[in-house]
């Protein structure tokens, strides 16, 4: 789905017709049951308005309260879709019928917003679920000016109409990676402990330098490692360790800048979930925790800045985590506290675990102890 672009806020009123009468049918389209209704999500159920693909009728559009979500299997699973938004508060949404791909929201105060929909997987022209040699060639030639963007829109993840260095190193990775969201094979270890009182992370794989052992701790330097356009972020994974549904703990101290965090369901630095635990900072601003996934290189932020506060802690200062994520349910615990469960329309289905620097930042962690509840 391409960034969502503005325009006048005059269609409003056209859009809420429009939208009123895909929402009629669509209790049929997504599989209602027989003179019953049948629930289809999305989590939160806070939907104020429904588009449906006349194209692909399997592919539903719901606008909610924290934005656009969408589904390409009828409503069994969503995602959000909010690049480019300025509010998430959306109320009326309309598929273009002459380019179904294009749909337009309204929202309630912003304006109308426009989006082109495109292949779910970077530099997947065709959106068969992979990307070739010919497809990475075009890309190739759209950065270089001598074919037009418009022969493959999936090249453009920030709907800037370029083709950048970053994008074709992320098409190339999604050729080898096969655009895949579920990587876990079966086996491997189903329990995961490091204290690091042997001295090394030998169980680790840091995707750059920047990550040594220090005191009994594994400290890494934020440095950008990701060929993604963005939050710079330093990551180091768990080896040989894949899963869907985990249970984590470990401690963890922010030492220079606020943002030290845990990746979950990583396939690589542009497919996974990212937990960003922040401490207070020096300017007055509160501790908090922040939930954002990455797919295709495209960052979803699920929990906004301060709307998950989290127990006060300074620069300096070790807090213990837990974490439980069971298929979309995230469950957060701080010292003893829970300060988060929820559900979220996650994409990425499996992959590895590991832990996070931003750019610019010192942090360390420790005691990490990881249960695979299922793969």
């Amino acid at each position: 789905m391409k960034a969502l672009a503005q325009i006048p806020r005059s269609s409003v009123g056209a859009i809420a017709v429009t939208c009123a009468a895909v929402f009629v049918i669509t209790a049929h389209t997504a599989g209602a049951g027989i003179n019953t209704w049948t629930s289809h999500g999305p989590p939160g159920g806070d939907v104020r308005t429904l588009a449906i693909d006349p194209t692909t009728p399997s592919t539903l559009c719901a606008g909610t309260g924290r934005g656009v979500l969408m589904s390409t299997d009828g409503g069994n699973t969503w995602r959000a879709v909010n690049a480019g938004l300025s509010t998430n508060h959306v109320t009326a949404l309309a598929i273009d019928p002459t380019t179904p791909g294009r749909l337009y929201a309204g929202t309630n105060g912003g304006g109308v917003f426009s989006t082109q929909q495109v292949p779910g997987c970077i530099g997947d022209c065709s959106g068969d679920g992979s990307v070739t040699i010919d497809e990475l060639i075009a890309g190739v030639n759209i950065a270089l000016g001598t074919l037009p963007i418009g022969v493959c829109l999936a090249f453009d993840t920030n709907d800037d109409g370029l083709v950048t260095v970053d994008e074709l190193i992320a098409a190339v990775n999604a050729a080898f990676s096969g655009c895949g969201r579920d990587s876990c094979p079966t086996g491997g270890p189903t329990e995961f402990t490091d204290d690091f009182s042997s001295g090394n992370a030998a169980s680790w794989s840091p995707a750059s330098t920047g990550w040594t052992v220090v005191a009994g701790q594994y400290q890494g330097v934020g440095t950008d490692s990701s060929a993604c356009a963005g939050l710079g972020l330093n990551q180091s994974l768990v080896r040989n360790l894949c899963a869907r549904n985990v249970e984590v703990e470990l401690d963890m101290t922010s030492v220079a800048r606020v943002d030290k965090g845990v990746i979950l369901r990583s396939t690589g630095p542009d497919n996974q979930i990212e937990l960003n635990f922040r401490a207070a900072r020096p300017d007055g601003f509160p501790a908090d925790l922040i939930v954002q996934e990455v797919s295709d290189c495209r960052r979803t932020l699920l929990t906004p800045e301060f709307s998950v506060l989290i127990p006060q802690h300074d620069v300096g200062q070790r807090i213990h985590i837990r974490i439980r994520l069971v298929g979309n349910q995230l469950t957060v615990w701080i010292d003893g506290t829970q300060v988060l469960d929820g559900s979220f329309p996650f994409v990425n289905g499996s992959g590895q675990l590991g832990l996070g620097v931003i750019d610019g930042g010192l942090a360390t962690f420790d005691n990490v102890s990881v249960r695979v509840l299922g793969r």
